[in-house]
């Protein structure tokens, strides 16, 4: 696949994801993906998916705005900006930047970079336990 295919994947997977749409997320990831989260280390796709249900599943609001993408080789990187609001009312706007590498047009890896501290003011310490 191009880079630009492979863009428009990433994306395409980030918005499903913010949706807590995970019967479409699942379909861009390699059987053997893992998802490496700064401050917490690789974690298989099946666990951030037990994680995220857990904790954003139910959201009354969600918006993903991509601020930029860089395409290079098997390589994605994407900017975005989310703006949640969950089910008992609490809003959560992280930043975020992913770097999602690809083999055979599927997610293999996922890297995420967000902002840890302003993530535990919201959902508490333990949420990777």
């Amino acid at each position: 696949m191009t880079p630009d295919e492979l863009r428009t994947r990433a994306t395409d997977c980030m918005h499903a994801l913010f949706d807590n749409d995970w019967q479409t997320a699942d379909r861009y990831f390699h059987p053997d993906a893992n998802w490496w989260i700064i401050g917490q280390g690789t974690m298989p796709h099946a666990r951030i998916r037990e994680i995220a249900t857990q904790l954003e599943g139910g959201h009354t609001y969600a918006k993903l705005t991509i601020l930029n993408t860089v395409a290079e080789g098997n390589t994605v990187s994407v900017e975005a900006v989310g703006d949640m609001t969950l089910r008992d009312g609490r809003k959560y706007c992280n930043t975020y930047h992913h770097l999602i590498h690809f083999r055979d047009g599927k997610i293999i890896e996922f890297r995420e970079y967000l902002d840890t501290h302003y993530l535990r003011e919201v959902f508490g310490e333990q949420i990777y336990d």
